[in-house]
């Protein structure tokens, strides 16, 4: 489990909350209070996107994205165009526009006295060094080269596209036999852990028969395979499995009121 909080300010050596504040002009405390702010409405967001295969193909491009991981691991990725570029494209994915983004600074620039002006320039870079700061609890737990081959099954048209594609439709069709069976799968897999997930799954986007070396594999759930021989809950598990890898302190009322409506219509 990755608090993101503590995540953040991990980031750059544990400088990262210097360095936000000396960039933006702001006190440490405000650029503390920004993190912390933040958080919750980006674990929020990306869970949500987790839970359906064109967020969670999304969300692994970006978990492989250089600029985010540049921008986690010191001030020059931060400062790097890419970065902001790279984390507004996964605000917008999450989020569904910049309308709504603008929507939950407006709400957390009122909670917590932080303009939004500021809070639209910091939300995108924190995004960002987010997506890099997971990355990098990935691979440091020997999970880094799993996650490439993932991810770049996510870049292959027509590849991972069509998988999902029918492995949207799979869990649609049986989505309460999916959610049920993808508790048993995690637990299942749980001698492997998340690479023993991503190992089945990879191994079937790859028509491989075990895992990518080093990961355990994940005992089946006894689910019908979907395309590729992906099975709907072992699928669901993964989803699950790095959506938990996205934790935060709860958002205030107010907030969560906000990610609510704005989450409902993903």
């Amino acid at each position: 489990m990755v608090d993101l909080s503590e995540l953040l300010q991990a980031a750059h050596g544990g400088d990262a909350v210097t360095a936000l504040a000396q960039k933006y002009g702001i006190s440490q405390e405000q650029a503390k209070a920004a993190l912390a702010a933040l958080s919750p409405a980006l674990a929020q967001g990306v869970q949500n996107h987790l839970q359906n295969p064109e967020g969670f193909s999304q969300i692994l491009g970006h978990l492989n994205d250089p600029a985010h991981q540049a921008a986690y691991g010191d001030v020059a990725g931060v400062d790097a165009p890419a970065a902001a570029s790279a984390g507004g494209d996964l605000l917008g994915q999450i989020f569904g526009g910049s309308a709504n983004v603008e929507q939950i600074v407006q709400h957390i620039g009122q909670e917590t006295g932080l303009s939004p002006d500021l809070l639209n320039k910091l939300m995108p870079v924190v995004a960002s060094m987010t997506m890099g700061g997971v990355a990098k609890s990935l691979q440091e737990g020997g999970l880094g080269g799993l996650l490439q081959q993932f991810g770049g099954a996510a870049g292959q048209n027509g590849v991972l596209g069509g998988i999902f594609g029918q492995l949207a439709s799979a869990l649609g069709q049986s989505a309460q036999n999916a959610q049920a069976q993808a508790g048993q799968a995690a637990g299942q897999a749980q001698a492997g852990g998340l690479g023993g997930i991503f190992g089945a799954v990879v191994g079937a986007i790859f028509g491989q028969s075990t895992p990518a070396a080093g990961a355990s594999a994940a005992p089946q759930s006894g689910a019908a395979p979907a395309a590729g021989g992906i099975d709907p809950a072992l699928a669901q598990a993964a989803m699950n499995a790095l959506g938990g890898l996205f934790q935060s302190a709860s958002a205030s009322p107010g907030l969560q009121n906000v990610l609510g409506q704005i989450l409902v219509k993903r």
